[in-house]
């Protein structure tokens, strides 16, 4: 019985689990001991892992999947990076740290000044340029003044990447 819309969704992006706990709890009547917090925040985790041991590369948009085949067709080294606690390579630190980026960018072996990162969440653009990477935003992250670039759509990084080789 808490109220929750798209505007409260947007805020839980980049932030820990904890975090987008007291964000969503935010709006409740009632005050949460500690205790239920962490049984809330292990429920959440239990159902957010079944979804993805579930996942297949089906999920993923065609858009996503074509525009990922176009740029290692074109030789560059990509990553996939979480700062979540479910991702097999551990994190110490979540965003706006940007440990999660430059693990990534020392696995391809490839300096952080010749980065770019695609980020969906304002924190994740933040870590991205403090480890001297550029940053192009996209869904919730679009617009923000930390950015270099904003991206419409996911194909739209080929655009950019165009234009910055």
């Amino acid at each position: 019985n808490i109220p929750f819309d798209e505007k409260d969704n947007e805020r839980l992006r980049g932030v820990s689990r904890m975090e987008s706990l007291d964000i969503i709890l935010e709006k409740s009547s009632k005050k949460y001991l500690n205790d239920e917090k962490q049984a809330f925040a292990e429920k959440k985790n239990i159902i957010y892992q079944q979804y993805l041991n579930q996942m297949t590369v089906e999920d993923l948009p065609k858009e996503v999947m074509d525009t990922l085949q176009k740029l290692r067709n074109n030789g560059l080294k990509l990553a996939i990076g979480s700062s979540s606690k479910n991702t097999l390579l551990m994190i110490t630190y979540s965003k706006p740290h940007p440990e999660v980026f430059m693990k990534a960018a020392d696995l391809l072996n490839v300096n952080y000044k010749h980065c770019l990162v695609v980020e969906d969440a304002v924190a994740g653009c933040i870590a991205a340029k403090s480890a001297s990477m550029k940053v192009a935003a996209i869904a919730s992250a679009y617009g923000n003044n930390v950015a270099d670039f904003h991206l419409n759509c996911f194909k739209d990084l080929l655009i950019i990447l165009n234009t910055i080789k």
